[in-house]
């Protein structure tokens, strides 16, 4: 909900894709010397957003096996055929929380500039809003794509980054806080269980097993 209402004002529409199943063929993981075997509903994230009651969100139930690519899947069979085409697609992950002056500022520089695909530092949060992780560099942040000179968008890797890394302009003042750290402990061990889970079926490397 933070992340949506974050950018709620700056954008024309939201679409949230959703699905109940992981990445992968799996629907288990043995964990701990247990088999423990995925719900068919995870959590109420759905039921959330329908209680903002926001005219611009759109609900589309949409799924891939991996996540290298899947937004460009998304944008280029389901939004484009589906909707006018946008100057501007923000790509935030459902955790990600823009600040308004950061939004606000990065979208002038994106309409201003040719390149075609940009990308936000982030700052991660641990646990609470208190207390952060190091920066790390190689970390994506928000992707964002001007799309006025494309008619779709090009092959993607997890989150919808340009697969040349040189075409990917770093907003070097602009940033998002990350909140994916800062969930319930349900949310977490579904979280790490899950990539437990799918990581191999994507070529992932394996979580820390003992991590959670």
């Amino acid at each position: 909900k933070e992340s949506i209402l974050s950018i709620y004002p700056y954008v024309d529409k939201i679409i949230v894709f959703w699905t109940n199943k992981p990445w992968g063929k799996t629907n288990s993981v043995l964990y701990e010397g247990k088999l423990v075997y995925f719900p068919k509903k995870f959590d109420s994230i759905l039921e959330k957003i329908e209680e903002l009651n926001l005219e611009k969100i759109e609900l589309i139930k949409a799924h891939t096996e991996s996540p290298y690519n899947q937004l460009s899947v998304f944008t280029n069979d389901i939004l484009l055929p589906n909707f006018d085409k946008p100057d501007i697609i923000l790509y935030p992950e459902v955790d990600h929380v823009f600040h308004s002056e950061n939004i606000e500022n990065m979208l002038d520089i994106v309409k201003s500039k040719k390149s075609t695909c940009f990308r936000t530092r982030q700052v991660e949060l641990w646990r609470t809003l208190g207390y952060r992780i190091p920066e790390r560099p190689q970390r994506l942040g928000t992707v964002i794509w001007n799309m006025k000179g494309l008619n779709y968008l090009p092959k993607t890797g997890t989150q919808a980054d340009d697969l040349n890394k040189k075409n990917i302009v770093t907003l070097d003042n602009h940033f998002i806080h990350n909140c994916g750290f800062c969930v319930s402990e349900k949310v977490m061990l579904w979280k790490h269980l899950t990539a437990i889970a799918f990581s191999t079926d994507v070529g992932d490397c394996e979580p820390n097993i003992s991590w959670y």
